[in-house]
């Protein structure tokens, strides 16, 4: 009947061969009209344009519904690319202010948030799976296989950028943070300025010691530990009078390498395993 270039209106089509007709499958109408359902339909989920290419979608005629069907691997690439996430075991890194951070459960936020604002209505169900399908992925495509993943032999970083030291030249530069080069899992939340004399804290340590380098050589093994070399394996007793500026020297030390920095365990239960653990990612136990 089509073959022959007749047209004829769905209501004449009707009555000629009955209702029946329109449930013939290759009926053009009936065709349109479905597709303007799909329309309607995808229309209705009402998704940010940001996530296309992220999902399909599947209209479902028996139901007038749309299903969609999302896309662990490209959507673990979309966190990928706008995040600086790396993973080590099952630990997740993310790198905020200078430094990864371990945050799984934020890495976690930002999928779950992506995964609901495609996902909707009845296409929430089994989100929980479709989260971890997500998560996996992003464990598999960030995973490295080195840890500690900050040796870095000559560069510190530090509040307002990286430090970058010239041994041989005795000399140093400051440059930006760079989260796809230096991996750092530490930062120190101090300012570098050059501008800055470097004679005001070995001034005033001189009011404390007639030995004020050695002390300064405490935090120096510090950050030179840190940054791959020794280790050192040092421990330090300082003692002296009553308001000889010991407390203040420690709080010197706090200010220094910042609170995540170091830890408090006393020599008693430095062998017990549990105490051990608190030192781990820490640049100096201080325990006064």
């Amino acid at each position: 009947m089509y073959g022959q270039g007749y047209k004829f209106s769905c209501r004449k089509v009707k009555e000629t061969f009955g209702e029946k007709i329109c449930n013939f499958s290759n009926c053009p109408v009936k065709e349109k009209v479905d597709a303007n359902k799909k329309d309607i339909a995808v229309k209705d989920q009402q998704i940010d344009p940001k996530y296309d290419g992220l999902y399909t979608t599947r209209f479902i005629k028996s139901s007038n519904q749309v299903r969609i069907d999302p896309h662990p691997d490209q959507i673990a690439d979309w966190i990928l690319d706008v995040n600086d996430i790396i993973t080590y075991k099952d630990t997740i890194f993310v790198h905020r202010d200078g430094c990864y951070r371990t945050e799984t459960e934020t890495v976690v936020d930002k999928v779950t948030r992506t995964l609901n604002d495609i996902c909707k209505g009845v296409n929430s169900n089994n989100i929980d799976r479709k989260i971890r399908d997500v998560m996996a992925q992003i464990r598999t495509k960030s995973r490295i296989n080195i840890y500690p993943f900050n040796d870095y032999k000559n560069a510190l970083p530090v509040e307002n950028g990286i430090v970058i030291f010239d041994f041989e030249n005795h000399s140093c530069k400051l440059i930006d943070h760079n989260p796809t080069k230096y991996k750092f899992n530490y930062k120190i939340p101090i300012k570098y300025d050059r501008g800055i004399a470097n004679t005001i804290i070995h001034d005033m340590l001189k009011d404390y010691t007639d030995t004020p380098d050695k002390l300064i050589q405490i935090l120096a093994q510090c950050f030179m530990q840190a940054k791959g070399h020794g280790p050192y394996k040092r421990a330090y007793l300082i003692y002296g009078k009553k308001n000889s500026g010991k407390t203040t020297f420690i709080e010197l030390m706090e200010c220094m390498v910042g609170k995540d920095g170091f830890c408090d365990v006393s020599l008693d239960k430095i062998s017990q395993r549990f105490q051990i653990a608190s030192l781990e990612g820490k640049l100096l136990n201080l325990h006064g």
